[in-house]
């Protein structure tokens, strides 16, 4: 009996497309269709910056303001169809955007295109035009920890501190046994639906200083407000519309109201 009924759930599982999850070394990531986007072209994965092999994160500011766009990159990303799937392969193309400031972002063109992903079960979300508040409860779905976690927004915060970086904007998650956002789902989106509010990006673990590198402090002071261990922070992405061209039906960082975007979400120097 129990033989069967795992065969009747493996064959939903494959006959129903789900979200396309992914993991991409020691991270998580969704594939992402902005408006206007055919099926003919390449697919987008969403993900942390500081989960791409580049120079950053480093601990001189230098580095971690830098931003990299429309770079090479051999990578690849295991795509799933739910947790009764074993994967399949993938590769990135190319980045279109990374940075470790003013947002731990990556954006990451697949070799393979929206019509090659659905012609094998998967599908996409969408990006969400407005951003989630206090109270929503949204959906982390990590392949690389192989875990969902169910989690309500619990507070806005003007600034985040941890080591040299400083994160505007910053929303801070409710900690309950369903929510759980340890490493490894960095980059997990938070999403509602077939929709991406958010991704996660950083947690406090307890095991250095206040406000050093995975310890970060909330607050604008020197030493700020130190978290709970466990204690999770995921920031909106709506702000990713200022940076999409839908006429051109591609992303580029470059024009002003992006940059314009991007300067709201950083701290003064």
């Amino acid at each position: 009996m129990k033989i069967l009924l795992f065969l009747i759930l493996l064959c939903l599982s494959l006959k129903v497309p789900a979200q396309s999850n992914a993991q991409l070394g020691g991270c998580s990531g969704s594939v992402l269709r902005m408006p206007g986007m055919s099926g003919t072209d390449r697919a987008l994965m969403l993900t942390n910056g500081h989960c791409l092999p580049l120079e950053f994160p480093s601990r001189q500011k230098s580095s971690v303001a830098k931003q990299v766009t429309d770079k090479k990159i051999y990578q690849d990303i295991f795509l799933y169809k739910s947790d009764l799937d074993l994967g399949a392969r993938f590769s990135a193309r190319r980045i279109l955007y990374a940075a470790m400031l003013p947002r731990d972002l990556a954006l990451i063109e697949m070799e393979q295109t929206f019509d090659d992903l659905s012609r094998l079960g998967y599908k996409t979300f969408e990006l969400s035009p407005t951003p989630p508040k206090r109270g929503d409860v949204l959906s982390f779905h990590s392949l690389y920890m192989q875990r969902e976690s169910v989690c309500e927004i619990e507070k806005a915060l003007p600034l985040l501190r941890e080591e040299i970086f400083a994160t505007k904007d910053v929303l801070r998650i409710k900690s309950t046994p369903g929510c759980q956002l340890d490493h490894g789902n960095s980059g997990t989106a938070g999403t509602k639906g077939d929709l991406i509010y958010a991704l996660a990006f950083t947690r406090y673990d307890g095991n250095g200083p206040d406000c050093s590198l995975n310890n970060p402090c909330e607050g604008t002071q020197a030493q700020g407000t130190t978290a709970k261990v466990g204690q999770a922070y995921i920031y909106a992405t709506d702000f990713l519309f200022a940076c999409y061209n839908e006429g051109l039906k591609k992303f580029d960082f470059a024009q002003p109201q992006c940059r314009e975007a991007l300067a709201k979400l950083a701290p003064p120097p």
